[in-house]
């Protein structure tokens, strides 16, 4: 069964809740970032948010914050309420702590994971390479959390391209269509392609996948 891949990806997080507030050391994102940081991965990036447990819909986070000894650095929420965080070497902030003001109960917000392609490798025109280079990079991913997944390693099967239009169509004649702001590029039609250019720049790409 081929999917989207959003999971938990077996990333551990210890996390304190009271009130609208969930807490969690930076330290617990930074160790799972610089994972990112070989060359064959290195295009890759999480974007973290909470699932509520009974909805299966992501937690709204109000505002979410750095923490740190001598200042609070703000985390941009987007409008999915997902957050990124930085990956610099700072010692300083081995130390700090994410702070999550949220509307649901926290205990009902589950830590959420989801891979995706950094931002400076969005645009509109990608070649063949281009794309392949990015399911390279999933698929090295992949093979690395394959030694120490406990389950089947996911194989991927091709891209997934996201628009924030969510009413985006448009038909790319024999390679495939973008339909309701997203667009499948299975492996097969990633060998058809030699040029694609977007109608605007993707919100993300990530991996289609199977098990």
């Amino acid at each position: 069964m081929k999917s989207l891949l959003v999971l938990i990806l077996s990333l551990s997080f210890v996390l304190e809740a009271w009130g609208n507030t969930i807490e969690t050391k930076y330290y617990d994102f930074h160790r799972h970032i610089q994972n990112l940081r070989h060359p064959d991965t290195s295009k890759l990036t999480y974007s973290f948010g909470f699932i509520h447990v009974d909805t299966q819909t992501l937690c709204q986070i109000n505002e979410a914050t750095l923490a740190l000894k001598d200042q609070t650095i703000d985390l941009i929420v987007d409008t999915e309420y997902r957050f990124k965080m930085p990956s610099t070497d700072d010692s300083e902030l081995a130390n700090g702590k994410v702070v999550l003001d949220v509307i649901e109960s926290p205990d009902a917000c589950e830590m959420s994971v989801r891979l995706e392609t950094k931002e400076e490798y969005l645009k509109v025109k990608y070649s063949k390479e281009d794309l392949n280079d990015i399911k390279r990079q999933y698929v090295a991913f992949f093979n690395e959390m394959g030694s120490f997944m406990s389950f089947g390693v996911p194989s991927v099967n091709g891209l997934m391209i996201t628009f924030d239009n969510k009413y985006l169509y448009h038909d790319f004649k024999g390679i495939g269509k973008i339909q309701n702001g997203f667009m499948i590029i299975e492996n097969q039609m990633l060998s058809d392609i030699d040029t694609i250019i977007f109608p605007e720049v993707p919100a993300r790409i990530t991996a289609l996948t199977s098990r």
